[in-house]
């Protein structure tokens, strides 16, 4: 499997508001501390064999995706702040037992890989999720695909609770790494709330300010909440905050969030994780790049006719400064040609895989790596309950071979005759046991 990724530049407020740029004309930006914002797409594909053995043709399916906002101090900087705006299956996701990614889902991996090259590069960083069930985010009609698993409201939030431990598990191979998670589910007392969370270090509450000379969890309900919570995208915090009054707290923010939109009507979650790195390890910049699985690279097509660049980044041509609105117009037509798709059957999800492709390959400006997609990342199991170090962990993305803009060899069109060797079920993330249980109104 590979990560297909696609980064903007980062813009600040006045350029993102006078644009006609995808996903970010009428953007709210965190104005305090973190101006600037740049978006993150990343595209999970896989290659699924068409047709009987003896006239078997290999497609390249898309099978899920992943938007984030990151938001930094300067346009040259580091991201402080990542917001995870939306996710998505398509509904081929489902992979045979025994495969290295059928028992995590392959996006949960994807978001692991990227949040711990992030963490690796900033000496702090947060993540925040707002988790509510959509039948559908990236991929249009995906809803109407029978094969496609949608998790329900308890279920997406325990899911993203998996996810983000996940991530965590990959990023403490970081020395010397603070990071402490927190969940909120408004209506929902903490009890309730962690019942079916087996880690013991997820902490009750928003946690803004967690970092903040250590305070206490009553202290952290009594700050101010107009200058810690941050203002994202299409989030219930952000229309809570404003309606509260001026010099309304964390502990009210939480209060009002019951009642508001989307959490007053359905379970939904608030998740963060907050990462510091310590003093000493504040300045250092650790790499994790590791070769490509050799056997994984030995079958991919590209890799047999071209050497990977370093990074599988598209390069600036010599001589010529950046262009940002060549970049930005590049993000919008890979971000309006992915929503006019359609996503409702297998042959259609096929079909909107090869046009997805053929616009990446087309790409000349904005940043865009092509990464294999590994399995090696340790689970809850693999942590030493002592020091809460990762006992094992090895980089889980690695540059696919083959240039970035010469993708030809990974879609072939299938045969009219061809049908998939088997009906390829659920794309959504692995179910969880257990479910979280609504607080009873008194």
């Amino acid at each position: 499997m590979q990560v297909h990724e696609i980064v903007t530049p980062f813009v600040g407020a006045a350029e993102a508001e006078t644009s006609d740029w995808a996903d970010f004309s009428g953007s709210v930006f965190c104005e305090t501390d973190a101006p600037f914002v740049r978006r993150r797409l990343l595209l999970v594909t896989r290659q699924q064999v068409m047709g009987p053995d003896s006239d078997a043709s290999t497609s390249t399916l898309l099978t899920h995706a992943l938007l984030l906002s990151e938001y930094a101090a300067s346009k040259d900087g580091l991201p402080i702040r990542v917001y995870v705006e939306k996710a998505d299956s398509s509904g081929v996701g489902q992979l045979p037992q025994g495969h290295p990614h059928s028992r995590i889902s392959p996006l949960a991996h994807a978001l692991s890989n990227c949040l711990a090259t992030l963490a690796a590069q900033c000496s702090s960083l947060s993540v925040h999720v707002f988790a509510r069930p959509q039948p559908q985010y990236l991929f249009p009609n995906s809803a109407s695909n029978t094969n496609k698993r949608i998790l329900s409201d308890t279920k997406l939030t325990l899911w993203w609770v998996k996810a983000l431990s996940l991530a965590v598990n990959r990023i403490q191979i970081v020395a010397q790494v603070q990071i402490k998670k927190f969940l909120l589910v408004p209506g929902q007392d903490a009890s309730h709330a962690l019942k079916h969370i087996a880690d013991p270090s997820w902490t009750y509450g928003l946690g803004f300010g967690c970092f903040d000379s250590n305070p206490s969890h009553q202290k952290i309900e009594s700050m101010p909440a107009a200058k810690l919570v941050p203002q994202f995208p299409d989030d219930a915090k952000t229309k809570g905050l404003r309606l509260l009054p001026k010099g309304a707290t964390i502990g009210d923010l939480q209060e009002v969030l019951a009642a508001t939109g989307e959490c007053a009507t359905s379970v939904t979650g608030f998740l963060g994780v907050f990462i510091e790195k310590s003093p000493a390890d504040k300045s250092d910049s650790i790499s994790l790049a590791a070769p490509a699985n050799p056997d994984e690279a030995k079958h991919n097509a590209a890799s047999e006719q071209h050497k990977a660049s370093t990074d599988n980044e598209n390069p600036a041509p010599a001589g010529e400064p950046e262009n940002l609105d060549a970049k930005m117009r590049e993000w919008s037509q890979v971000r309006s040609t992915l929503m006019s798709l359609d996503f409702s059957s297998f042959g259609k999800i096929e079909t909107a895989s090869a046009t997805i492709l053929d616009v990446l390959m087309s790409l000349k400006h904005v940043q865009y790596k092509c990464l294999d997609l590994n399995s090696d990342i340790p689970d809850s199991d693999q942590i030493s309950s002592k020091t809460g170090q990762a006992v094992q962990a090895k980089s889980a993305l690695a540059p696919a071979a083959g240039l970035v803009n010469n993708l030809q060899g990974l879609v072939k069109k299938r045969k009219p005759q061809a049908a998939p060797t088997s009906v390829p079920v659920s794309g959504a993330a692995n179910d969880l046991q257990g479910l979280v249980k609504r607080k009873k109104n008194a």
